[in-house]
């Protein structure tokens, strides 16, 4: 719930952000493909994004 509200908030502020959840995970990736879909997720959003 308290990533829910920060990607709320954050939106609410105008900045961009997304919430990626995954079944079976909880604060930590504990699978390695859920750990290549999150690092290929945070590395799409850092080009969106961060890149000018």
């Amino acid at each position: 719930e308290e990533s829910r509200q920060f990607v709320r908030a954050a939106r609410e502020r105008g900045l961009a952000a997304e919430l990626l959840t995954l079944r079976d995970e909880g604060h930590d990736f504990l699978r390695a493909d859920n750990r290549r879909l999150f690092r290929r997720a945070a590395g799409d959003w850092m080009e969106r994004h961060l890149l000018l």
